[in-house]
C-alpha cells in the first residue's frame, strides 16, 4: 500500500473520533433549538423563506426573522448531524468486524495517542512490528 493511502487511512479514523465526540453536543443543541421552536408552535415548517410561503396553500406567514433563521440553522445542523452519524456508523461496521485485539491495538494507537514505541513496550514487541500491524489492519479498511 502507498504511504498516502495509509496516511488518508490514518485521517479517516481521526475524524471518526472527532464526529463521535461533536455527536452528543450536536444532538444537544439540536433539541434546544427545537424546544425554542416548539414555543412558536412550530413542529416541522415546509417553508425555507417568507416568499416562498406565499404560494404555498395553508401556510401560515411567520414575520418573526428571528425564527425562519432558526429553522435555518436548526436544519443544518440535522444535515451535519445526519453526516456525521453514517460516517461514524460506517466506521464502527468496520471495528466490528475486526479482532478484539486489532480494536484495542487501533485505539490505543488513536484514541488514547499512544506512541508506537509505548504500544511495542506493551506488547513486548519493537515500533516496527507494531507499525506494521497497524498498517495490515488499516490496508483492510
Amino acid at each position: 500500500m502507498t504511504e498516502t493511502w495509509i496516511k488518508s487511512a490514518e485521517y479517516r479514523i481521526n475524524v471518526f473520533l472527532d464526529y463521535c465526540y461533536e455527536l452528543p453536543a450536536l444532538y444537544d443543541h439540536i433539541y434546544q433549538i427545537q424546544s425554542e421552536l416548539n414555543k412558536y408552535g412550530v413542529n416541522s415548517p415546509k417553508i425555507i423563506s417568507q416568499e416562498e410561503a406565499k404560494y404555498q396553500k395553508g401556510t401560515m406567514v411567520y414575520t418573526d426573522a428571528a425564527l425562519l433563521e432558526k429553522i435555518e440553522v436548526r436544519d443544518s445542523l440535522i444535515k451535519d448531524y445526519l453526516y456525521k452519524d453514517w460516517y461514524c456508523l460506517k466506521i464502527q461496521k468496520f471495528l466490528e468486524t475486526l479482532p478484539p485485539e486489532d480494536v484495542e491495538l487501533l485505539s490505543m494507537r488513536y484514541e488514547r495517542r499512544c506512541t508506537l514505541r509505548q504500544i511495542a513496550d506493551i506488547y513486548y514487541s519493537n515500533k516496527d512490528s507494531v507499525q506494521k500491524k497497524i498498517q495490515e489492519i488499516i490496508v483492510r479498511f
